[in-house]
């Protein structure tokens, strides 16, 4: 069998999705994100947007990492609060390379993100909420940051005072476009197709 098995179960409320990982992983299976040791990092992946309810006027200010290596995306149980979204509680099961995770998490439908000037809306497809976010406020890069690399010293990042609230997945096509990183070892496709 290629690709993912999906099992949705209704009980009292509760909606249980089950997706197991086979050796052909379609855009539908789910991944979590990679996790984080404790020591402080940079991690450059992460944007400022704004996101609100699809069409409102009132957006909030939140980090959101930006992770190729995810067809998920997730947002901050606390953020889904600040929106005033109500969310339909579910479980969502998912089979990852180290083991099977089952957290109790809201769904999300009908939001966008946007950028600083609020110019370009991307729609973000169903998200997850996460009690926790694996990525935190020491993984945002700064302007400081930046000066390890000669090319970018002259990119002046904002200074905000806001959480990363958001995990977006290789699901959100707009905000993940097809690009190339170069490592040291091979230029490396990033981004969905």
């Amino acid at each position: 069998m290629n690709g993912p098995i999906h099992t949705i179960n209704n009980v009292a409320n509760t909606s249980s999705i089950s997706i197991l990982h086979n050796t052909n992983v379609s855009s539908e299976s789910v991944d979590l994100p990679v996790s984080f040791n404790d020591e402080s990092e940079c991690t450059i992946a992460n944007i400022l947007v704004k996101i609100r309810v699809c069409d409102s006027i009132t957006a909030i200010t939140t980090f959101a990492f930006i992770d190729p290596g995810s067809n998920t995306s997730f947002c901050a149980e606390n953020l889904m609060y600040q929106l005033g979204v109500e969310g339909k509680r579910i479980k969502l099961t998912m089979d990852t390379i180290n083991s099977t995770h089952t957290i109790h998490t809201f769904q999300i439908k009908g939001l966008e993100i946007l950028g600083l000037d609020e110019h370009n809306v991307v729609q973000l497809p169903v998200i997850y909420t996460k009690d926790k976010m694996s990525v935190s406020k020491r993984h945002i890069p700064t302007s400081n940051d930046l000066t390890k690399w000669t090319h970018l010293n002259d990119i002046v990042l904002p200074k905000v005072d806001a959480d990363v609230g958001l995990l977006i997945g290789n699901n959100v096509i707009d905000a993940c476009a097809p690009y190339m990183s170069r490592s040291i070892l091979k230029w490396i496709p990033c981004g969905t197709s």
